[in-house]
């Protein structure tokens, strides 16, 4: 703070010292006479001011800001102008130099004065400014900006020479302190968005994420730069410029690497607190990268390296790495983070969703926020965008095998990380039920585990004691989730009471049993006395002190009070009552003084409440006396604080309310509104009377939000008139909190609310308060998810229009009701409405829903003013987005709406554009969102759903869910599909392409299930199979097989490879052929040779002329038939059996004894009919995992998964079960098969066919591929005779019975069970995934890995698959039975990795807009050489930058030179090069000798090109150099001296040897001085720093050298434009030190 105010006094002191220099712009002079002017005294040397020149300067911005920066104006061109203005940046004042950047700055409006900046090479010196760091903050912050406007004007002509200085900020200004670090990454972050190649080519890319994990004190800044990177994920035409697998995981380093430092010159021991800051830093940028779709996509492949290293870490026993990963996972599913206590009811209580909260404090948002927290929304099926969001993170990380992960760290840590993991794991499995669909949800094993492990004595005793105390923390869990939210505060609790949700909302503060006086007094003493000796035994009417009280006795007896008692008829009774009034009484102080962080407040605010029910249940003029006098000392209290000053020592006082028990005296009122008795003595006491003076008349809110938060507003009375006044009251803070605060009554259910809340909320719409009125408009959006609240809304017919967009879409939701409909379309809002949508508002719709999950995703917070809030790194309140109101979503709700929009042109214009159009730039994308959007809106009817059926839409969007090559439409795509869920129509079509959805409304906490049979699929569906160009023919090489290629095949014992598929992970080894024993192999194999007939054959490939021509081509003489592995054999009878045939065999050609039958083989997967596809390769994240984790159990000694002693196990590594009834030739039969015949398979789900024929490529899988290392040592046998895991058989039982219990009872046929067998047999074998070989990797370790995680879990799902496949009679697709027709919207794939599979160039569509947009980046630079003023010196970035060598030849470039350039195009290049100067006198002259000898920079001589002689060459003696001091004026001497300045300063750029280059460098300074003052050779040098990337210090220190530069060249030629004669001193002064505070002025 006090730097601050240091730093305006400079500021306000400079202003008053240049006040007389402030020069006032005179229209009358001439322009032209004005600027010259100020270029004189710019250039002039004759003692001007400093000041002076600063003014003149800060005038010529005002002359540009007011006239056009042209020629005729200014009279001098853009070259002669930028000729003088280069002296002022070599000025020895930083103020005037920056002052001279600033004015550039305005310059560059005009595109020639960019043209003429390039070619003057003035980059070069605007580098210098911001590279040299001494105290001159001012001139460097004009730099930054000048960098940043020649970004903004032209941005694809950015200049390494520019880049290179910001970039090396960016990766050591945090070590070297630069105050301008955070501003070099924000431009830099700019750059990358205006000229992506150039900030590639100069490694801004890595020097943006290694800044990411510096950031853990800025959110802002970190969330920025991560931002960027995932800008360039989202398009292919960018994500190029970041590494696969390289780039975005260095962001996991802190948690993945238990050895991780942030740079190489870190110490090896890293204090507790930078480990802190790094995990901090890594967990803000992971979950903004997660929470991107780009990211997602990226990282949250199940089966991806960065996930399984996320995942596979916590199995190493490092606890800061398990804590901070434990901590991120909370965060990342938007989780409260335990405390970190070793007692888990401690631990557990922290997490309760109505564990006390800051916000709901009285001084912040009391009951409204505590209401909008633990109250739920009133929308029953209306889409949580953030919900789907969350479901398929969290469907990744359990696939990925973050449960098992967990079980692991349970049994082996202790104390708080314990009880964190117990935490976290009953979290994602409460997740998972609520979130995943029935056939997504394969989340339930390890509780399998753990109680296995609990219950088996096979393990350590410590690990079985932790997986008990687990499952019983659990169920302590599950009974808290069970329970559900309940209202922390009495007044939240009092409102629901009267609302009537006592029973549904149980508080805890009500649930008084009467244990103790049952068991004390009624069971014990059987006299007439219990109730008096209870009375004692409370010690009220001995004891002056409530602490000496019994309390829970006191609310035992107030709360079921016996007749005698309710009579007070007794002596004993009343001075019982009498004692408890006066301790209530607030004129008497004793509970009005009480702490409110009392131990026993709560307790004395329940039995004050029971005692109001007390004296209201009893008739007694006794009680009726004892009302009285207390609501007559309350309406005093009350009149004490009426008026504009309170007295500070009233019991009702502002500081009293917030610091003692006073503040419950509201709630006792409200206690008595609740019953009309209550309500009449209220009104003769005259208590609601001083309300209403109150709440009209204060100022403080405070009085308001308790009078409010207490009453019962189910009566129309003086309650709801109180409730009014607030709305209207004069405090802006006092009507946005009783606005609120309606929301609170709208989801408590209060009688009446669509009656009178309804005209409340209309009133406030037309507040003077912007955020009163929005506020109030959202809590009627949400009030009409209620049908009733519509239609009471829809006769107020209330005007939204002046509130904007957000108005209109809220007019819109009328159109959901017939009413609706028919009053807009009266009033000719629905036609305008539908033009005002086509033109822009579905454009702007779009913007609107990003805009919601931007703010709900991340810390990005907009006000309703459109401001922005400052990000913190402290938590918010968490944000649902439920999906805003669109126009085309409301018309389809109903028949009349539906005809009016089928009648759109528009729609039509969608459908195509979901269908074909082609994302070039990022209009086209917005498009195609845009149209997304409108398509989906349309889908949330049954209506809807039959119009996108006609037009087969829904699979064109289930494509760019999984296929697009664009993250983002992935994302908006997977948003839309869930819009289609919400009708059961939509969820039928989406479960027939692999989809499946929750079929339920919120208000469906158990959903029934029931049961859906399997679609069928016959001989006819498998013609139209094959009918699709999917189907793979293949080529005459190695697929058509005649008699003598099956010869040469039977020598060799293989047939060639199968080519791989575009959507099937390439096999790790190839499935191979034996002609020999091909008969042998066809007596166990599951499949069948079937030969079809040429015509046959013809008559599948109609309709598809693509297919008859390649076929035509690949087999030219087709003879009678083709024999094909397509239908199974007999099933085997052993389901068992079947399996391991399953897993076993593969699909084969067999010859046919008809020599004229030909073979091929049918395989699913690629697009092409010809192209051999072996050569792509899964990318991103679709690569499998072959990460670290591969190692985690390969020591056999500490798990059983690192040996497969009990096992079979193929040679490319995957267990494959066997059984004792297998068939005795089976083993002989598998010895003769070569190694790669042994190919692991997995279940396709039933979907297949229908996404064939919707050209659909992902292949869904059912099995399981989510499980992790090992947990304990277990043998991989699938019955181990002493495991403690679930065995084989039993995990199969247990999902049978589990099956069985959810379908109750089904049916079964002949017909059904022969189709499904057919369905499972056929196809579900032949459409097999196989593991990738396309890594860098070994594949077989991935498989070896991936085996071995699914047998260490014993993973149930597995057997649950695996069982649904081997027994298709109860193998159904589970929907709900919901009391609604309407859904929660939330559909996810079967197999959640078809959504993370990313091929690079599979999308065409995304591919072309690369092409294209590359195509068009390359016309624009090449366009750029032809530019305005043809000036040669124009360059752009080179496309070839040689190494950096110290025997580097460098020419002088008179066009990269800041003296030998011209303002003269026309001057003979020959006079213009220039050579070295030989004296002070003739620097300018030309020496025609040397200029054609050059000074090329060729090698040195061996002694000075050895390395050991680097600061000794030259440096050490006269004599090591072969230079005497007598030499200087020799050109050759200089020659030397300038090739080992240039030695030394290439060795800068390495950190061997640098303390020794610099060294070097110093002397050669001090000895010759004159070669550090001429511009010609600091050209070269800057070209050097212009070119190679150099540290931070290292161009500081290479800049400092230069700091006496002789500018005599340059005025010569200024002068000489200007016809100005000064023969004064033009050497440079050395760049001043500064003061120890620098000068800061304000630069516009």
């Amino acid at each position: 703070m006090a730097n601050r105010k240091l730093l305006k006094s400079e500021r306000l002191r400079l202003r008053r010292e240049s006040r007389e220099e402030v020069i006032k712009f005179d229209p009358s002079k001439d322009p032209k006479d004005i600027v010259k002017t100020i270029l004189k005294l710019l250039i002039s040397q004759n003692n001007v001011p400093t000041s002076k020149k600063l003014a003149n300067l800060n005038f010529f911005v005002k002359v540009l800001r007011k006239l056009d920066c042209t020629k005729e104006v200014l009279g001098l061109s853009e070259c002669e102008i930028l000729v003088c203005l280069r002296i002022g940046l070599f000025h020895e004042a930083k103020e005037v130099r920056a002052g001279t950047l600033r004015v550039v700055r305005h310059l560059l409006e005009n595109q020639k004065y960019v043209d003429a900046l390039f070619y003057f090479n003035l980059d070069m010196i605007i580098a210098r400014s911001l590279d040299i760091c001494l105290e001159n903050e001012i001139e460097r912050v004009q730099a930054v900006k000048l960098i940043r406007k020649i970004g903004q004007v032209a941005s694809e002509r950015l200049p390494a020479t520019l880049l290179y200085p910001v970039i090396a900020i960016g990766s050591d200004g945090g070590s070297e302190w630069d105050r301008l670090l955070r501003v070099c990454l924000a431009t830099l972050c700019e750059m990358v968005f205006q000229n992506i190649d150039a900030v590639y080519k100069c490694g801004g890319i890595s020097t943006i994420l290694r800044s990411i994990l510096d950031c853990h004190l800025y959110p802002r800044l970190n969330e920025s730069l991560t931002c960027t990177i995932i800008y360039l994920l989202n398009h292919p035409r960018t994500r190029r410029y970041v590494k696969a697998n390289t780039d975005l995981e260095q962001l996991l380093a802190p948690f993945t690497d238990s050895h991780f430092r942030y740079s190489g010159e870190t110490s090896d021991k890293v204090n507790a607190d930078e480990k802190e800051k790094r995990f901090i830093a890594s967990k803000m940028a992971i979950i903004s990268v997660i929470r991107s779709w780009p990211g997602l996509i990226r990282l949250c492949h199940p089966e991806g390296t960065a996930l399984q290293s996320l995942v596979g870490i916590l199995y190493l026993d490092f606890t800061d790495i398990r804590k901070s990963s434990i901590e991120m996972l909370f965060d990342l599913f938007r989780l409260k983070v335990p405390e970190w206590s070793s007692d888990f009811s401690e631990a557990l209580a922290s997490v309760d969703i109505s564990a006390e909260n800051e916000s709901w404090k009285l001084g912040e948002g009391f009951v409204a926020e505590e209401g909008r927290s633990i109250l739920p929304h009133v929308a029953l099926s209306r889409p949580n965008l953030v919900e789907n969001h969350i479901a398929l993170i969290l469907c990744s990380w359990i696939n990925a095998g973050i449960l098992e992960a967990l079980v692991e760290v349970i049994v082996t840590s202790e104390g708080a990380l314990f009880c964190r993991s117990v935490i976290l794991l009953g979290e994602l499995l409460h997740l998972a039920n609520n979130l995943l669909p029935p056939n997504c949800s394969s989340h339930s094993h390890c509780l399998p585990t753990l109680i296995a492990m609990a219950s088996s004595f096979d393990i350590p005793l410590s690990k079985r004691h932790q997986a008990s105390l687990a499952i019983s923390h659990l169920d302590e869990l599950h009974i808290m989730k069970k329970r559900g939210p309940l209202p922390r505060s009495l007044f939240l609790d009092l409102l629901l009471q009267h609302a009537g949700k006592f029973l549904e909302y149980a508080g805890r503060h009500w649930h008084l049993r009467r244990d103790k006086l049952c068991d004390f007094y009624f069971k014990k003493i059987q006299t007439e006395d219990s109730t008096n000796q209870a009375i004692k035994d409370t010690h009220v009417l001995v004891a002056t002190s409530y602490t000496s009280w019994d309390l829970i006795l006191i609310s035992a007896l107030l709360k079921m009070p016996d007749e005698k008692l309710l009579r007070l008829d007794d002596h004993t009774y009343v001075r019982f009552a009498r004692h408890l009034l006066a301790f209530f009484k607030p004129c008497n102080g004793l509970f009005a003084k009480v702490d409110i962080s009392s131990e026993y407040g709560h307790k004395l605010c329940e039995i004050g409440c029971h005692f109001i029910d007390f004296l209201l249940k009893s008739n007694q003029s006794e009680a009726k006396r004892l009302i009285g006098e207390w609501l007559s000392d309350l309406s005093s209290c009350i009149s004490e604080v009426i008026g504009t000053y309170a007295e500070a020592q009233a019991s009702l006082s502002v500081q009293s309310l917030h610091n003692k028990l006073s503040q419950y005296y509201f709630l006792f009122i409200g206690k008595f509104t609740a019953t009309q008795r209550g309500e009449r003595y209220l009104d003769t006491s005259g208590v609601y009377q001083k309300l209403l003076e109150l709440v009209s008349t204060t100022n403080q809110d405070i009085y308001i939000k308790l009078t409010l938060s207490s009453l019962n507003y189910g009566r129309d009375g003086i309650t709801r008139i109180l409730l009014s006044k607030a709305l209207t009251a004069s405090n802006e803070s006092a009507r946005l909190y009783a606005t609120k605060f309606l929301r609170v009554l709208l989801r408590t259910g209060v009688n009446g609310f669509d009656v009178w809340g309804l005209q409340y909320l209309v009133t406030q719409m037309y507040d003077p308060s912007q955020v009163v009125a929005m506020s109030a408009l959202h809590i009627l959006d949400e009030a009409c998810d209620i049908p009733a609240n519509l239609t009471a809304l829809i006769n107020l017919r209330p005007s939204f229009l002046h509130l904007g967009q957000k108005g209109n879409m809220m007019l819109c939701k009328f159109l959901a009701s017939p009413l609706g409909f028919k009053t807009l379309m009266d009033a000719n809002f629905v036609v305008n409405e539908l033009t005002k949508w086509e033109k822009g508002f579905n454009h702007k719709y779009v913007l609107y829903v990003e805009e919601l999950l931007n703010e709900a995703l991340t810390t990005y917070e907009k006000t309703y003013h459109g401001s922005f809030t400052r990000r913190s790194i402290l938590k918010r309140p968490k944000k649902e987005v439920f999906l805003p109101t669109h126009l085309y979503g409301q018309l389809v709700q109903h028949e009349e709406g539906f005809d009016l929009l089928q009648k759109q042109d528009c729609i039509q214009e969608y459908f195509h554009t979901v269908q074909a159009l082609d994302l070039i730039t990022d209009d086209d994308i917005v498009k195609l969102k845009t149209a997304l959007w409108a398509v989906g809106s349309i889908g949330m009817s049954p209506l809807g759903i039959k119009w996108l059926e006609e037009v087969n839409i829904v699979p064109e969007i289930i494509k760019l869910a999984e296929e697009s090559g664009v993250f983002s439409i992935r994302g908006t795509a997977f948003y839309v599909l869930g819009l289609v869920a919400t009708t059961q129509e939509g969820t039928d079509i989406l479960a027939k392409f692999g989809w499946e959805s929750l079929c339920h409304s919120r208000e469906d906490p158990w959903p029934v299930l029931i049961e859906k049979s399997v679609p069928t699929i016959d001989n006819e569906a498998i013609s139209a199979a094959l009918k699709v160009d999917e189907l793979l023919i293949k080529r005459s090489q190695s697929d058509v097989f005649t008699d003598e290629t099956l010869k040469t095949d039977a020598n060799r014992n293989q047939l060639e490879p199968v080519p791989r598929s575009n959507t099937l992970p390439y096999n790790t080894k190839p499935p191979s052929l034996l002609s020999k024993t091909a008969q042998i192999k066809a007596e166990f194999t599951p499949y069948r040779l079937r030969t079809f007939s040429a015509e046959k054959l013809k008559f599948f490939t109609l309709g598809n002329p693509e297919l008859q021509r390649s076929l035509s081509h690949e087999i030219p003489n087709i003879g009678p038939d083709i024999t094909i592995s397509m239908s199974p054999k007999d099933p085997s009878p052993n389901p068992l059996e079947s399996e391991m045939d399953r897993n076993n065999h593969y699909s084969e050609v067999s010859p046919s004894p008809d020599s004229g039958t030909k073979f091929a083989l049918f395989q699913l997967g690629s697009r092409s009919l010809t192209k051999d596809n072996r050569g792509g390769s899964l990318s991103d994240g679709s690569q499998k995992s072959n990460s670290r984790t591969n190692s985690f159990n390969t020591d056999s000694t500490t798990s059983g998964v690192g040996s497969f002693d009990s096992g079979n196990v193929s040679s490319t590594g995957m267990i494959t079960p066997t059984t004792a009834n297998s068939n005795p030739t089976t083993p002989s039969t598998i010895t003769n098969v070569p190694p790669t015949v042994l190919e692991f398979k997995e279940p396709i789900h039933h979907s297949l066919v229908q996404r064939r024929l919707a050209k659909l490529n992902r292949v869904p899988s059912l099995k399981r591929r989510s499980a992790s290392p090992s947990i304990t040592a277990f043998s991989p046998s699938p019955e181990p005779p002493l495991s403690p895991f679930t065995s084989y058989n039993d995990a199969l039982g247990y999902a049978a019975l589990r099956t069985i219990k959810r379908t109750h009872t089904y049916t079964f046929d002949g017909e059904y069970g022969q189709n499904t067998r057919s369905l499972y047999s056929s196809f579900d074998q032949v459409f097999k995934r196989t593991l990738s070989t396309e890594s860098e990797g070994s594949a077989d370790g991935v498989s070896d890995f991936a085996t071995k995680r699914n047998v260490s879990t014993a993973s149930l799902p597995d057997y649950d698959s695996q069982y649904h496949h081997l027994n298709p009679a109860i193998n159904k697709s589970s929907i709900t039975l919901s009391k609604t027709d309407r859904f929660v919207g939330l559909s996810l794939p079967v197999d959640v990795s078809m959504v993370f599979e990313v091929e690079e160039g599979e999308d065409a569509r995304s591919r072309l807009g690369s092409c294209a947009s590359a195509t068009a980046m390359t016309t624009d630079v090449s366009e750029g050489n032809h530019l305005s003023l043809h000036l040669p010196g124009l360059r752009l970035l080179p496309e070839y930058v040689p190494p950096l060598k110290k025997d580097l030849d460098l020419e002088h470039n008179i066009c990269k030179c800041l003296v030998c350039v011209r303002t003269s195009t026309t001057t003979n290049p020959r006079t213009i090069f220039r050579d070295m100067p030989i004296d002070d006198n003739d620097q300018c002259d030309i020496a025609t000798k040397t200029m054609n000898m050059g000074w090329k920079m060729s090698s040195l001589k061996e002694s000075q090109e050895d390395s050991s002689n680097t600061p000794k060459s030259l440096s050490t003696t006269d004599s090591d150099s072969g230079i005497s001091k007598t030499g200087d004026s020799d050109p050759n001497n200089r020659l030397m001296v300038r090739k080992e300045i240039i030695r030394l300063v290439i060795n800068l750029s390495s950190s061997v040897g640098l303390k020794g280059s610099e060294q070097g460098l110093l002397v050669l300074k001090q000895k010759f001085p004159k070669a550090f003052q001429d511009l010609c050779f600091y050209s070269e040098v800057g070209q050097i720093l212009a070119t190679y990337s150099f540290r931070l210090a290292a161009r500081r220190f290479a800049q400092e050298l230069f700091d006496e530069l002789d500018v005599s060249p340059l005025l010569i030629e200024a002068r000489s434009l200007l016809g100005v004669n000064d023969n004064d001193s033009s050497h440079m002064s050395p760049i001043p030190q500064g003061s120890a505070k620098d000068d800061f002025v304000e630069f516009s």
